[in-house]
């Protein structure tokens, strides 16, 4: 009888810039929806595929994820701030 071996499956360089670029389609299309206004559909999807994309790839491709504590908390904030200027530009758009 064979040994069977556990494997872990990795993630394939890329499926976090991936899940990114979808996270951002997906947010632009919204947007566009929301607010019938490419203006802002544009900017959005540029502004939110690229970070998010990275972010994504850096937690999918690190081994240990207890190091970059400082860098969560950024992030984090970062992405609130995001948010809350997204929905800013929209009662901005909405309401003016």
């Amino acid at each position: 009888m064979k040994n069977s071996e556990t494997t872990t499956p990795k993630a394939i360089k890329g499926t976090g810039y991936l899940t990114g670029a979808l996270i951002g389609i997906v947010a632009a299309v919204a947007a566009f929806a929301i607010t019938e206004n490419i203006a802002i559909a544009i900017p959005l999807l540029a502004g939110l595929t690229i970070p998010v994309g990275m972010s994504i790839e850096r937690k999918l491709q690190s081994e240990n994820g207890g190091k970059g504590k400082h860098a969560d908390k950024l992030m984090i904030a970062l992405i609130s701030i995001g948010v809350l200027f997204f929905f800013s530009l929209i009662f901005i758009t909405k309401f003016i």
